[in-house]
């Protein structure tokens, strides 16, 4: 990562401080390369198991990085779109660049190491997953079964507590944000509710608030894990193998994988759908590495997108002409998750920095941004819906 190649001295400063704080929070040996030249000689003298370089640096000799992927975990720290060469085997982190992710891919490379041949499955797992996203309880479900397991679902923290008192539950998904009763309220409820009646369930916090502080308040909160939207099956897995019991994980091969999603034949073909979802603003394939490469099932998100626009228009609005900042930071992080599942990601990003003016006051910010952003927001749903329209006359 070669920060000398910006030119502003401030900018420099912040990347090496930055770097400083995520590498003394690791502990484990780094070491550092300035140059192509510099990077093969630590190469060849050492045994090095990671290389986390930036896309510009990737792109100086790409050949020569993905040779290296064949002996180590290559991580490219890139901008969401940046494509690495066909084929490639590397890991790409989205920035913004901190710890957690990075600990994220180096726990989940020395729990590879140990992992029997064959795919992870957790038979007869009870698990409740809760989020008040419609778009993330269809993506979950179809993710769940997929290991095994037996899945309910909640849309709201009563609803969870509601069903907490009537079944058992091996593992409970928790979202964290959302209305009147928020993930954490929702998990002490529920341990209050089956204290003295049984074992209580695994809770792992579910939120698309990925900072670095956010495990250890989830942690402090009582939660046995924390797994950050939307679910990346590796992730996913890593948590699995933490918080679940030795008895309930199993390796099955591949005669065995009927259900197991294959990317290559599930992404749909390059036709017009997938080029006016690019036209809109969509990132397809990003959509559909989220909705597990299921082609109906990232048409069945695309449309809950669409259905769900004009009840989020309606809710938007009124907290934002009530001031009522609390819970339009609910509603405009929900907007956030769902572009982001469907591969809007510029959409996503808008309704962050919203949802960050709203929890710092900035209303002078909200006043100018927010109306331009509702109506792209509402375009975005209105084009989509277009889409899928189009695509149904030509399947019939």
């Amino acid at each position: 990562l070669k920060f000398e190649r910006f030119p502003h001295p401030d900018v420099r400063e912040y990347y090496s401080a930055m770097m400083k704080n995520v590498i003394s929070g690791l502990n484990v040996p780094v070491h550092r390369a300035n140059d192509i030249d510099e990077l093969k000689k630590i190469n060849n003298d050492m045994h090095l198991t990671h290389l986390f370089v930036g896309e510009t640096e990737y792109m100086t000799d790409p050949e020569y990085m993905e040779t290296i992927a064949d002996n180590m975990t290559l991580v490219i720290v890139c901008d969401d779109g940046f494509k690495a060469l066909p084929g490639s085997r590397a890991k790409l982190l989205y920035k913004p660049f901190y710890a957690f992710p990075v600990m994220s891919i180096l726990n989940a490379d020395a729990d590879a190491a140990d992992i029997r041949q064959g795919r992870m499955y957790c038979r007869g797992v009870r698990v409740l997953t809760v989020d008040d996203e419609p778009m993330n309880l269809m993506v979950a479900k179809n993710l769940f079964k997929r290991y095994g397991m037996e899945v309910s679902l909640a849309s709201s923290g009563e609803e969870a507590v509601s069903l907490c008192a009537e079944n058992r539950y091996d593992l409970i998904f928790m979202d964290h944000m959302m209305p009147r009763m928020d993930g954490i309220e929702t998990a002490r409820r529920i341990r209050a509710g089956i204290t003295g009646k049984g074992a209580q369930p695994v809770i792992v916090a579910l939120t698309a608030n990925a900072m670095s502080t956010a495990k250890e308040m989830f942690i402090g909160e009582g939660f046995e894990g924390f797994l950050s939207k939307p679910i990346e099956v590796a992730e996913l897995e890593r948590v699995l193998s933490k918080v679940l019991p030795v008895s309930l994980i199993t390796y099955e091969t591949e005669a065995y994988q009927k259900d197991i999603p294959d990317k290559e034949a599930h992404m749909p073909a390059e036709d017009d759908d997938m080029q006016m979802l690019r036209n809109a603003g969509i990132d397809p394939e990003k959509g559909m590495e989220y909705c597990l490469n299921d082609t109906e099932l990232y048409k069945a998100v695309l449309e809950e997108f669409v259905n769900d626009s004009k009840e989020k228009e309606k809710e938007l609005e009124e907290f934002f002409g009530k001031a009522d900042w609390e819970n339009y930071i609910i509603r405009i992080h929900s907007v956030k998750s769902s572009a982001r599942m469907i591969g809007a990601i510029s959409v996503s990003d808008r309704a962050k920095a919203l949802e960050s003016a709203a929890k710092e006051n900035d209303i002078v910010y909200l006043n100018d941004i927010y109306p331009q952003f509702l109506k792209e927001y509402l375009e975005l749903a209105e084009a989509i819906g277009s889409i899928c329209k189009a695509g149904e006359s030509n399947d019939k």
